[in-house]
Parts: C-alpha cells; structure tokens; sequence
C-alpha cells in the first residue's frame, strides 16, 4: 500500500502541474476508484461562459494563489474599488464561480467554489 500511495501522491502532483483539480481517490472493499477532474476554469470555457477578461485575468491569479481580495482585483485589473466589487459580484452571483468568505468590506476574501 506505501507504493501506492507514493503513486496517488505523484498523481496529485501532475494533476497540480496541470492546472487540474486534485484527484478524487476512494478507497472500497473492492479496490480502489480515481477519479480525474478535467479544469472547467480554462481561459475558453471562461470566454464561453460570457467572463470579461478582467474577470478571466482574476481567475488565472485565483487559480496560482487560491483567493483575491478586491484590493489585489484592482491591482492586477488597474480598476477602480467599484469597479472591483461588480466584477467580484457578478462572478459570485451571476457566474457562481466564487465564494465570499470573510468580513465585510477589508477582510473580504475571494475563493474559487470548491477550492
């Protein structure tokens, strides 16, 4: 079972590489089950979806660093704070792709629903 895990683990780790989701691994009386996500947050799937390309451009920074606040939204899209939060809006409420977590207002934070 060691050599297996060391093989699961290695699995996660090309996944990661990727741009993948980490793997589902399920362990049964009968064996075991992994099962491989595809990226649904690719740069064509985004574009499909109707995302803007500053929107794209959050998803990219989310996927490296795993949550934005609308302060680094500004940054890297060179917008305005409210310019900032209907970008961060629409991309929980409209497209659900986010979740807010955090306090309201400066301790708000941004993930990918999932993540």
């Amino acid at each position: 079972m060691l050599l297996a895990g060391f093989q699961f683990n290695f699995k996660q780790l090309q996944c990661k590489k990727a741009g993948l989701p980490e793997p589902i691994i399920e362990y049964s009386s009968g064996g075991i089950s992994v099962t491989i996500l595809k990226n649904e947050f690719n740069e064509k799937n985004l574009i499909a979806k109707g995302l803007s390309t500053r929107q794209i451009k959050a998803i990219e920074y989310l996927k490296a660093n795993k949550q934005i606040t609308n302060k680094i939204y500004q940054e890297i899209c060179e917008v305005s704070k409210a310019t900032a939060t209907r970008d961060l809006t629409e991309l929980i409420e409209k497209f659900k792709i986010l979740e807010r977590s955090g306090d309201v207002g400066a301790g708000t934070t941004y993930k990918l629903i999932g993540s």
